[in-house]
């Protein structure tokens, strides 16, 4: 069996072998034929490749002028878009120098020198005239001060003399209540039963002679002397018509004098004391038959000439007669009562004038107050308007000051304006002229793109012709190279 299978499978060895000898020499003879065909593949291959070649060296120097001339025509649209950009900046630049020129024009325009120095010169004439009214209104305070102080030192004065008034008007009333009381105990005005009895008829208030006689100068104590008790008489209308009420009256001393003056039809003597007295008709008749003289040597020499019933009297009171002499000294109380009535009635009088001049005083210092009010509001209104118009002047200082800041300024600007305005005019003048030739430059660059571009459509033209021919030969060399390598595959 394995013998059997051993030559079986060398008999199919030796069949695969004489196939393969049929193949050996088919392929001989194949490449015996195709070896010319070959070379004749390869030689064609060469020739292609070397017209292939020859297209691209073209076609790679067609590639170095387009470049050039792609450069060429490059620069040439960018120093047309460079020229392009500067006119548009030398434009605008243009268009900004006319623009702000017109605002700079309008500017000038509008700064009106005469007019800010006209405003200037008017605020600097009102400036010196207030001025001018400071010293006029510093006269007026000084005077209103004046008049203040005087007004004060008047109601100084009046408030000094109405408390030395008012001060002598107490002593006065004192030294009244005083000589009051001495000449009421001098009148009997404190005697007891009197009193009772007067206050009974109604009488307690009625005046005293000595409440009533008004007696010349220096003849108080002769008057005095010569009426004695009746200078405490009470004064009535009708003393006959009260006899018979005297028999009420138990112990005391009292005496009535009818109260009736004279009409001034009657005389009396010039040396008689009733000359020398204004008074109660009675009292005038009694003092009628007594002569007054100035010394007891007169009364002595008096003495010898007098008639019935007549008397002398002394200044001091010392009173003589024919064949007798009589001298008064009484006490304290009941010497000088007229004296001190006639002080009484200066005293009230005195009372009655510081009064009457109390009120006085009080109503003028009423007006002065009033006066030094309006003399004190019109300093103060002074003051104030002095005040005020040292304000306005500052005020006018600060806007003289302004106005006069305004007008330098206006006078710097002008300049300034005037120098901007030159120089926008060189500027405007120097970026004309670049804009000009830049736009010559310009055209100069169109021209030069558009003979670039005709070289352009020639140099594409060419390139396609070139590269038609590169592609043909590379087509070309292509197949030959294929076929030839094919056949090579073959024969290998």
């Amino acid at each position: 069996r394995a013998r059997d299978e051993a030559q079986a499978t060398l008999a199919e060895l030796g069949s695969h072998i004489q196939d393969d000898q049929q193949k050996l020499d088919a392929l001989r003879e194949a490449v015996a034929d195709a070896e010319p065909r070959l070379e004749l593949l390869q030689e064609g291959d060469l020739a292609r490749q070397d017209a292939l070649r020859d297209a691209e060296t073209k076609l790679a120097d067609w590639q170095q002028r387009g470049d050039t001339h792609g450069r060429e025509q490059a620069e040439a649209a960018r120093a047309g878009d460079v020229e392009r950009t500067r006119i548009e900046h030398l434009d605008r630049q243009v268009f900004d120098a006319d623009r702000r020129r017109e605002q700079l024009g309008n500017e000038r325009a509008g700064l009106d020198l005469d007019t800010l120095a006209d405003a200037f010169a008017e605020l600097q004439l009102q400036h010196e005239t207030q001025k001018e009214s400071l010293d006029t209104l510093g006269e007026q305070v000084e005077l209103r001060k004046q008049a203040t102080g005087e007004a004060q030192d008047q109601q100084r004065a009046r408030q000094a003399e109405l408390a030395e008034l008012r001060k002598q008007a107490q002593a006065a009333r004192g030294r009244l209540s005083s000589l009051e009381t001495l000449q009421a105990a001098a009148l009997g005005q404190e005697q007891g039963a009197a009193t009772h009895w007067l206050k009974a008829q109604g009488l307690d208030d009625a005046a005293r002679v000595g409440e009533r006689l008004q007696v010349e100068a220096g003849w108080e104590n002769a008057v005095e002397g010569a009426l004695g008790q009746l200078i405490e008489a009470v004064l009535v209308d009708a003393p006959e018509a009260l006899v018979d009420a005297l028999g009420e009256l138990g112990d005391g001393r009292l005496a009535l004098v009818a109260s009736a003056e004279d009409s001034g039809d009657e005389a009396y003597a010039p040396t008689s004391l009733a000359a020398k007295v204004q008074g109660p008709r009675a009292i005038r008749r009694l003092l009628a038959r007594l002569h007054g003289v100035d010394t007891l040597a007169d009364a002595r020499a008096l003495q010898a000439n007098l008639g019935d019933g007549e008397s002398v009297i002394t200044r001091a009171g010392e009173r003589l007669g024919a064949g007798w002499v009589r001298v008064v000294r009484s006490g304290a109380a009941k010497q000088g009562a007229l004296l001190r009535e006639k002080e009484i009635q200066s005293l009230r009088g005195e009372i009655e004038g510081h009064v009457t001049r109390e009120r006085e005083l009080e109503s003028l210092l009423t007006r002065l107050r009033d006066q030094l009010l309006a003399a004190e509001q019109q300093r103060e209104d002074a003051q104030r308007a002095l005040y005020l118009a040292h304000r306005g002047v500052s005020e006018l200082a600060g806007q003289l000051q302004s106005q006069q800041g305004k007008l330098e300024s206006a006078r710097n600007r002008i300049e300034r304006i005037d120098a901007e305005l030159a120089q926008l005019a060189t500027s405007l003048e120097t970026a004309q002229e670049q804009s000009r030739e830049a736009r010559q430059r310009v055209e100069q660059a169109v021209s030069r793109m558009g003979d670039l571009e005709t070289a352009r459509q020639a140099l594409d033209a060419e390139r396609r012709q070139l590269a038609e021919a590169r592609d043909g030969a590379r087509l070309a060399a292509r197949e030959s190279r294929d076929a030839a390598h094919a056949l090579a595959l073959t024969l290998e």
